[in-house]
């Protein structure tokens, strides 16, 4: 997988009997075979011992959708959300990785299904849910880190589907740790207002309400979802608010360009355990949030150069397995980038994948294929015992 970039078992087989044998070893136990706990464990491990001495460390959680439009035969296969909506064919997967300062550590991979018999909406002690994955993953991450970094604060910085009370006082009281967690729009504050259209008093909205706190930050360059905005604008306004039984911060920031339109088309509202009392701190929960994007650049590599959506085996069992080895080739590539970057030999690989003077992931696996092509082409050359001669014909055949 490492040197083919590829999680196709049968683009990596030299036969059936090889694409056998691998199915056989990915459709093994996880007892007797590769398993996800462990590999994550590892992951984890190796991961926390980057960190060692570092004041805190960022942690991005979130899901990404493993897509098999036209799969039907497949073990649990289940229903994921598609690219351009509605729903198609597919697997979960829960994903949590840290952010070094010149790289990427990818820590923890969990597929699952919404198929599987131990599958619930609410989880107890003989099933699951989306939940309960969740939080194992904050557990052994948390626990993880603190045995090898104890002093450093670990931030939890995660998206708004997990906006939930419960993942909120997990993190603050139960792992004490920091996190910046986006809510979703309709969350309400305890302020109530009259309703001319319902008759009756209802709570305002927090992305509505106006806040203690208020103030403005002036951006030369901003950059969101690929576009780059000169001279931006933020209103950022926070104060506490009940999330459930407990109070949280909540920072509410609305950006706007030089000409004064809205770059966010809803004002953005993240809930922190931070203590907030002055504006340095609520720009920083906002620029730690704005890091979450991180996380989506690993999910475009794993599947545009590992091709982590390829597989074709049909076992549940061997597909999470071939879903977290894909994971931990991936996590190979992305500590290897500052070493890329560093390394001449590297970057001559990088130019012969099409880089020229760009030294990136992207063309260091372009080079590495050319390079295993290269290799399989010479062992061919002599499996066949061909002469310069028949080799030089062979050539000409392409000219």
């Amino acid at each position: 997988m490492q040197s083919n970039q590829s999680c196709k078992i049968w683009s990596l087989s030299e036969d059936k009997k090889a694409y056998d044998r691998y199915s056989y070893l990915l459709g093994k136990s996880d007892v007797k075979g590769i398993s996800v706990a462990e590999t994550n464990n590892i992951l984890i491990e190796k991961g926390a011992a980057s960190f060692i001495g570092d004041p805190y460390v960022v942690l991005l959680h979130d899901e990404s959708n493993i897509r098999k439009e036209h799969a039907e035969k497949m073990e649990h296969i289940g229903q994921v959300t598609a690219l351009g909506g509605g729903l198609v064919n597919g697997y979960h997967t829960l994903n949590s990785v840290a952010l070094g300062q010149d790289c990427i550590h990818l820590l923890s991979c969990t597929p699952y299904s919404t198929k599987e018999e131990d599958y619930k909406n609410e989880a107890s002690e003989n099933n699951f849910d989306g939940k309960s994955i969740l939080f194992n993953h904050l557990n052994s991450i948390s626990v993880g880190f603190k045995c090898k970094t104890p002093d450093a604060v670990l931030i939890h910085i995660i998206d708004r589907g997990e906006d939930d009370q419960n993942v909120f006082d997990y993190i603050d009281q139960d792992l004490g740790d920091k996190f910046a967690i986006r809510l979703k729009l309709n969350r309400n504050s305890t302020v109530k207002t009259w309703s001319e259209e319902k008759g009756k008093e209802v709570a305002v909205k927090i992305a509505q309400k106006t806040m203690k706190s208020n103030f403005e930050q002036t951006y030369k360059v901003f950059s969101w979802r690929g576009k780059c905005f000169k001279n931006a604008k933020a209103k950022i306004s926070y104060e506490r608010f009940y999330l459930g039984t407990n109070q949280y911060n909540v920072v509410r920031i609305q950006m706007y360009n030089s000409r004064g339109h809205k770059i966010f088309k809803n004002p953005m509202l993240i809930a922190t355990n931070f203590d907030i009392k002055n504006t340095e701190t609520a720009l920083r929960v906002f620029y730690l949030y704005l890091k979450r994007s991180k996380i989506e650049g690993v999910f475009k590599f794993l599947k545009t150069e590992l091709g982590w959506e390829e597989f074709q085996v049909q076992e549940f069992l061997a597909i999470k397995h071939i879903i977290i080895l894909c994971y931990f080739v991936g996590a190979y590539f992305c500590e290897l980038e500052p070493e890329i970057v560093d390394n001449e030999f590297m970057q001559l690989i990088c130019k012969l994948g099409g880089g020229k003077d760009k030294v990136t992931r992207h063309f260091f696996i372009k080079g590495l294929q050319k390079l295993y092509s290269y290799e399989s082409i010479l062992r061919f050359f002599k499996d066949q015992n061909l002469s310069p001669e028949e080799i030089h014909a062979l050539f000409k055949t392409i000219k």
